[in-house]
């Protein structure tokens, strides 16, 4: 009777053990500053979620390539790439981000982009699909700019001066128009005729499935959420993290319409993906070789 006893006592312990052992659970996510964080901002108070917050794409890639991290949120070209030169197991699950592409200036002409004509232009993402978009515009509307590559956005901002123009990005283009009103602003998304995507989320194939599909249906209903009221949503992410106190309620709101932030399931949209991924091999054979992911990319 004792070591009956016994027994059912080791069991109760296990299966409470298990038990706590499941719900202190949880998966890592590394997403960059800018509109992806803005995509995923209403889930960092979740507990069943750690989030890394990184600035620039190095960590990114590395993330990708070492394979630590349950869940990262990157440029479609970088991961993409990585997957197919073997770098990365990471399979895509959607994408995120498309067509925040800019072109502004304070003073210039820019009623449409033949305004850009001999114009002098501070790009960013030469290789990536900043670079793209704005090289593609500039090739469909068969128009010739100086353009100046910067390695980020901001320091494309930065050399945005009376006479110039620039490539630029939400919510910096927010920013932008808060101290100067009077800034004019073309889409580059509406010069192309059809959605470039940026931004994608990246799935480790060896993660929990459970807590990784929780996280995916959270972050579905959370674009959403901040697509039907950005206003509600900005009041919101403002306390959870610094990057969104630094931008203000009022950028964060006004920012949402321009960022196309969307959840668009890449497993349902392969023939989207294949026209970016002919768009950028024929930019540069050397972003993906000229190749094409298979279909077990995608997760």
């Amino acid at each position: 009777m004792k070591k009956l006893f016994a027994v059912l006592v080791l069991c109760i312990l296990c299966i409470t053990g298990c038990g706590k052992e499941k719900s202190d659970e949880k998966i890592t996510i590394r997403v960059p500053q800018g509109t992806p964080l803005v995509a995923c901002g209403g889930l960092l108070d979740k507990d069943y979620v750690e989030f890394d917050v990184v600035s620039g794409p190095a960590l990114l890639q590395e993330g990708l390539t070492k394979g630590e991290i349950d869940v990262i949120i990157a440029p479609i070209n970088v991961g993409t790439k990585l997957y197919i030169n073997g770098g990365s197991k990471y399979k895509l699950d959607s994408v995120i981000v498309s067509d925040n592409n800019y072109i502004v200036t304070k003073n210039g002409e820019l009623n449409s982009i033949n305004d850009l004509s001999g114009k002098d232009i501070i790009a960013y993402g030469q290789a990536s699909t900043p670079g793209v978009t704005l090289s593609t515009a500039l090739q469909v509307s068969e128009v010739t700019a100086n353009v100046t590559y910067e390695s980020s956005v901001a320091l494309a901002v930065a050399g945005l001066k009376e006479s110039n123009y620039a490539l630029v990005a939400e919510p910096e283009l927010t920013k932008l128009k808060a101290d100067y009103p009077s800034l004019k602003v073309l889409d580059l998304g509406d010069v192309i005729g059809f959605d470039i995507p940026q931004a994608g989320v990246f799935v480790n194939p060896k993660s929990n499935t459970k807590l990784v599909s929780k996280f995916l249906k959270a972050l579905e209903a959370n674009i959403t959420s901040l697509n039907s009221a950005p206003a509600v949503y900005a009041d919101k992410v403002v306390e959870l993290h610094a990057f969104f106190e630094t931008m203000t309620v009022e950028v964060i709101t006004n920012s949402i319409p321009r960022s196309n932030i969307n959840y668009l399931k890449a497993s349902e949209n392969v023939t989207f993906l294949n026209s970016f991924y002919s768009l950028l091999n024929n930019y540069n054979s050397n972003i993906l070789g000229g190749n094409t992911p298979n279909e077990d990319f995608y997760y």
